[in-house]
């Protein structure tokens, strides 16, 4: 299994393949869980010193729990309220006032109900016209970590993204070191072996992560193409299933946009 698709986010498919004799060619299960929770992997990072904007690492469900954090920290309006489950296409609701609060937040917990079977939210601090940009990388099985084409994944509603950039233009050297360290650090420490992506939310020269996935990101065509890369033969080789880095001998493009069409049905 090459790490596409939603089963390669799940941390039960290793211990499926297991059973079956197969190879599960994703991170480890822990990588799996410690990525599919945004709020454990922002805890994690702020262990390590990575800037983050969450305002508390405190598990929300109520407006009642949200204004009694927006108290205790002092913090402002708007704020944004995440589900601590990724993967939902709206699982995200940035609130401008106490009044919107109350107005949206009970319908909104009750959708995540419907769907997820849980609504556990986190609050973040609102960055007005921040730019939203993914940073996918490899990292080799021997402790090597490549970094692939950034890309631009701004235009969202609800945390669901619709048209994406590649490559990601104008992006300073200092952010693009800090990227680099973040990756590095991250996927270090959390011992991971695959491809995978971290997401950070910048404005002028600083940046913030906001989350990250153990697979092949949903944007990997793009990169894919721009790169001249393969994501699954990068995957096969960050396991040494494949001799050498997984070049691909296809040609890049100079650059790319993804635009994407859901139907509610």
């Amino acid at each position: 299994h090459p790490g596409t698709g939603h089963w390669s986010e799940r941390p039960e498919l290793s211990a499926f393949c297991q059973e079956l004799g197969l190879a599960a060619l994703t991170p480890s299960a822990r990588c799996q869980t410690l990525f599919s929770s945004p709020l454990q992997l922002l805890e994690f990072a702020e262990e390590r010193g990575i800037s983050h904007l969450v305002a508390s690492f405190e598990p929300v469900q109520s407006v009642r729990e949200v204004l009694a954090v927006v108290r205790e920290k002092d913090l402002s309006f708007p704020i944004v309220l995440k589900n601590i489950s990724h993967g939902l296409g709206f699982g995200l609701m940035v609130a401008k006032s106490e009044e919107e609060l109350a107005l949206r937040l009970p319908r909104w917990v009750e959708e995540l109900r419907e769907v997820s079977g849980e609504a556990t939210l986190f609050i973040e601090s609102y960055v007005e016209a921040a730019r939203a940009v993914e940073v996918p990388f490899v990292r080799y099985v021997d402790g090597r970590v490549r970094m692939l084409p950034r890309v631009d994944v701004s235009l969202k509603l609800r945390g669901r993204g619709y048209v994406e950039f590649c490559p990601a233009e104008g992006i300073e050297h200092g952010l693009a070191r800090h990227f680099d360290q973040a990756v590095r650090r991250l996927s270090k420490d959390s011992v991971f072996v695959g491809v995978g992506s971290l997401e950070f939310m910048c404005e002028g020269s600083r940046a913030w992560l906001v989350g990250g996935r153990a697979s092949l990101p949903s944007s990997f065509p793009l990169w894919e193409k721009v790169g001249g890369l393969s994501g699954v033969s990068l995957q096969l080789a960050a396991f040494g299933m494949l001799p050498g880095d997984g070049d691909s001998e296809r040609e890049g493009i100079a650059a790319g946009v993804l635009a994407r069409i859901y139907s509610e049905d």
